[in-house]
């Protein structure tokens, strides 16, 4: 099967465009140590895989959802409900390039007290 050639001017320009959004996440995150978000915040989660931005998703509680009879998610509000589970809930913190360090994760688990509590199964 034939690729498309990918140019070394090509492959220069994306690494460049790369380094323009690290510099600009950097002055995001110039007087801020850290950012903290819903796990899926998918603009965030799109640029700091993008930059390299250090990232932690660790678990933040439980939510009450609605399940429907076929076991998927309730969104719609005409669909019949069925019974309510408690789903894991989780939140994200991103932290400045290179700098690990800021994230002290290990001290959030423990305030949360989560570790051994697991959702239902079945």
């Amino acid at each position: 099967m034939n690729h498309p050639a990918i140019t070394a001017e090509t492959i220069a320009a994306a690494e460049r465009l790369r380094r323009a959004a690290m510099a600009a996440m950097d002055g995001v995150f110039k007087d801020i140590d850290a950012m903290i978000g819903e796990h899926s915040a998918a603009s965030m989660l799109t640029i700091t895989n993008f930059t390299g931005q250090p990232s932690l998703t660790l678990p933040a509680g439980f939510l009450e959802r609605q399940l429907l009879s076929g076991g998927t998610l309730s969104s719609d509000a005409q669909s019949e409900p069925g019974p309510a589970h408690r789903m894991p809930h989780g939140i994200t913190l991103w932290g400045r390039l290179f700098d690990e360090g800021t994230l002290c994760a290990m001290a959030l688990e423990a305030e949360f007290d989560l570790g051994g509590e697991r959702p239902p199964t079945g």
